[in-house]
C-alpha cells in the first residue's frame, strides 16, 4: 500500500501538470479569435472616422455654399441701393444687407469650425488606418505564435500523458478508480498527512484513525473535506 500510495501521490501531481496544460489549449481559440476581432474593430474604427470626416466635409461645403448666397445677396443690395430714390427705401435696403452681412458671418464661423473638425477628422483617419495596417501585418506573425505554443503545449501534454500513465500502472483498478471519483470533486484529491490534523482542512483526527492510516493496511479518507490521505512515511527519509 506504501508503494501505492506513492504512486498515487506522483500521478495527482502529473494530472495537475496536465490540467494547466488544458487551461492553456483551451485559451488558444480565444486567443485566434481575438487577432481576428482586433483587426475587425480596427476595420470598424476607419469606416467610423472616415464616416465623420465626409460628414464634416459635405457640411463645410454646404456652409460655403450658404456664404456665396449671402455675398451675392450682398451684391444685388448693393446695386439696388443705387437705384432707389428714397431714404425709406435705402433704409430697408439697408437693414437687408446687415442681415444678409451678418448671417454671411456666422456661416463663415461655422465653416472655419469644421474646416478644424475636417482636420482632427483626417487626422484620425489616418492613425486609424495605420492601425489596421499594423495589425493586419502582425495578424499572420501572431497566428503563427499562437500555433507554435498549441502545438508546444500539446507535445508536453502528451509526454505528461504518457508518464502518468506509467506511474500509475501499477496501481489496482478499483484505487484508480477511487483516486479519480475523488478528484472530480476534491483538488488535491490525496493529501499527505504528518501529524493527526488533515493538511488540507485542518480537522483533528482521531487518533484511532491516524494508527489506521499509519499501518498502511488500506486507503483512508479525511472525514471533513473527504480527501485521501497517505502518512508521510511512504516517503523513507534519506540521511
Amino acid at each position: 500500500m506504501q508503494e501505492t500510495l506513492r504512486q498515487l501521490i506522483e500521478t495527482e501531481k502529473f494530472d495537475g501538470e496536465i490540467d494547466l496544460l488544458d487551461q492553456q489549449l483551451a485559451n488558444f481559440p480565444d486567443e485566434v479569435l481575438l487577432v481576428a476581432s482586433d483587426i475587425a474593430t480596427a476595420k470598424q474604427q476607419v469606416a467610423t472616422d472616415r464616416s465623420v470626416l465626409e460628414t464634416e466635409e459635405l457640411e463645410e461645403r454646404r456652409l460655403e455654399s450658404q456664404m456665396r448666397v449671402q455675398e451675392e445677396l450682398i451684391l444685388k443690395l448693393n446695386h439696388q441701393t443705387a437705384q432707389v430714390s428714397s431714404n425709406q427705401a435705402y433704409t430697408a435696403l439697408q437693414r437687408e444687407i446687415d442681415a444678409a452681412e451678418q448671417a454671411k458671418t456666422e456661416f463663415e464661423t461655422l465653416a472655419l469650425e469644421h474646416m478644424e473638425a475636417i482636420d482632427g477628422a483626417k487626422t484620425a483617419v489616418s492613425e486609424a488606418t495605420q492601425q489596421l495596417a499594423d495589425l493586419e501585418a502582425a495578424g499572420p506573425g501572431n497566428l503563427s505564435e499562437i500555433d507554435t505554443r498549441r502545438e508546444g503545449a500539446e507535445a508536453q501534454r502528451s509526454k505528461l500523458v504518457v508518464s502518468r500513465d506509467g506511474e500509475c500502472a501499477g496501481i489496482e483498478p478499483k484505487i484508480m478508480k477511487r483516486y479519480q471519483a475523488t478528484r472530480k470533486k476534491k483538488r488535491p484529491a490525496i493529501v499527505v498527512l504528518d501529524g493527526s490534523s488533515c493538511p488540507h482542512c485542518k480537522i483533528v483526527l482521531p487518533r484511532m484513525r491516524v494508527s489506521e492510516i499509519m499501518r498502511l493496511e488500506e486507503i483512508f479518507e479525511c472525514s471533513s473535506c473527504r480527501r485521501l490521505l497517505a502518512p508521510a512515511k511512504i516517503y523513507p527519509k534519506t540521511d
